[in-house]
């Protein structure tokens, strides 16, 4: 299990080598866990919607269940890949051979199973002999690289939504649209900085920029739940409940953003905003994927599977409140992340 969790720690870190036990263990733990994951979501969406449930939509559940699972894992999958290329002494370019039809995939495989290379490589050390920490850069790197991505396909997925309509509020994907820019942007700058002790101002622009992003969503959120709660005879609870999950997620992280901006050196205050962001982030991304599940657009095949990868905004905020909880450095001292709550 302490591969599973080393890889996913080192979640979009494409340098240094992966050795071939850490590769298959992460394997090993990924089928069992989109197994496990699939099952539990796909019997509490049954239950919950057993008198409405068509045989389509339990089809289009169970892959929203699954795929949400591999859109999440797909980041720390294909970082690991290519440092096992690596630890063979091999581009991660290669891993596109997997792209010939059957050769490709033989070949990869084949490639997967073969030992390290005893000696050093251009990649870094030979992993079975030299201990990987896990530092601030990584950490930091982890999180922009993360913000990229998921910001990236967001703005796919609402440009998609714009052109073909598919929402009658247009302004609403329009807002969308600038929001997923603002935080490309703020993934961007985090990619450059090394040292959460010693932020320089691209990093702080990064905070400035998700802290606008937060305090939109923040307002967005609170008017779409007062009018929810107002007319819950109309809506339902599943509405409230939907939208209040949506705006304490958007005000931990806010309240996270500040904290960093204007509250740098009190650690305990950090650290506690930024476990309380890793949770909502969670619940959000929970309720997320059970609401994605009954979000169902006949003949709309490629919308209701492009939504699916909304997930990686959530794990975005996961990752970055992430760097700032406690971790031992290399010399066993702590950083200023590790204050007590």
């Amino acid at each position: 299990m302490k591969w599973f969790i080393k890889v996913l720690r080192h979640y979009a870190d494409f340098s240094g080598r992966a050795r071939r036990k850490e590769f298959w263990m992460f394997v090993l733990f990924n089928i069992i866990f989109s197994f496990i994951w699939t099952f539990l979501l796909t019997i509490v969406f049954v239950l919950v919607n057993n008198n409405e449930l068509s045989e389509e939509k339990l089809q289009f559940a169970i892959r929203v269940a699954y795929m949400s699972y591999s859109a999440a894992m797909l980041l720390p999958g294909l970082a690991v890949a290519v440092r096992r290329m690596h630890d063979l002494g091999k581009s991660g370019w290669m891993l596109l051979v997997g792209l010939i039809p059957f050769l490709g995939g033989i070949w990869l495989f084949v490639l997967m199973l073969m030992d390290s290379q005893e000696r050093g490589n251009k990649y870094g050390p030979n992993p079975k002999t030299s201990q990987e920490t896990f530092s601030e850069p990584v950490r930091l790197k982890n999180a922009g690289v993360t913000l990229v991505i998921a910001s990236t396909i967001a703005f796919l997925i609402n440009i998609f939504n714009l052109i073909s309509n598919q929402f009658p509020i247009q302004f609403n994907n329009m807002v969308e649209i600038a929001v997923d820019i603002i935080l490309f942007a703020a993934g961007i700058f985090l990619l450059n900085e090394h040292s959460i002790n010693k932020m320089q101002k691209k990093g702080q622009y990064a905070f400035v920029l998700i802290l606008t992003v937060a305090s939109i969503h923040l307002i967005i959120s609170t008017y779409f739940l007062n009018i929810n709660i107002s007319n819950v005879s109309t809506f339902g609870w599943k509405a409230v409940t939907g939208s209040t999950i949506y705006t304490l997620y958007n005000l931990m992280i806010a309240l996270f953003a500040a904290s960093v901006l204007f509250y740098l050196q009190n650690k305990n205050l950090i650290r506690s905003l930024a476990v309380m962001t890793m949770v909502f982030s969670g619940i959000f991304l929970l309720w997320s994927v059970y609401s994605r599940m009954g979000f169902f657009y006949a003949g709309f095949e490629i919308v209701n599977l492009l939504g699916i990868f909304f997930v990686l905004m959530p794990v975005a905020y996961i990752v970055l409140a992430g760097t700032f909880y406690s971790v031992r450095n290399s010399t066993g001292e702590k950083s200023l992340n590790e204050g007590k709550l």
